[in-house]
């Protein structure tokens, strides 16, 4: 059986032949494997689509999970460096959700001379 499914499965990709010609084929020769190997397809369909579907849960995960460690870093930086909780801060550096743009902030929240110097970057990040 698994033998024959193999070759179902090689006739169907490697001619143009599709699932009405060959079930008909099937009919002709009396054999009765069509719904098995439809089956089969499905689930070969689904699992794939399951794969998929994880694999991109899982990247963007990742990328929340980095993304959120970015903001993070940045508040502390300034916390840090200009003492403090600054008001208004975190929810203007969490509106930025590009990685690039974060890393820049943490760069100038490092090099500011002073918090207005960084305050102009962030105005800058969030402009854009």
């Amino acid at each position: 059986p698994d033998r024959f499914m193999m070759v179902l499965e090689y006739v169907t990709m490697s001619r143009d032949i599709d699932e009405e010609e060959l079930e008909e084929i099937l009919k002709e020769q009396g054999v009765k494997t069509m719904p098995s190997l439809a089956e089969k397809w499905l689930e070969q369909g689904i699992q794939q689509g399951i794969q998929q579907g994880m694999q991109e849960g899982i990247q963007k995960g990742i990328l929340e999970g980095m993304i959120r460690d970015a903001q993070e870093m940045v508040i502390e930086v300034v916390e840090e460096r200009f003492g403090g909780s600054v008001e208004g801060l975190a929810s203007k550096i969490e509106a930025i959700r590009d990685r690039d743009v974060l890393k820049s902030l943490l760069k100038s929240a490092v090099k500011a001379k002073a918090f207005e110097e960084f305050e102009e970057a962030l105005e800058k990040a969030l402009e854009s």
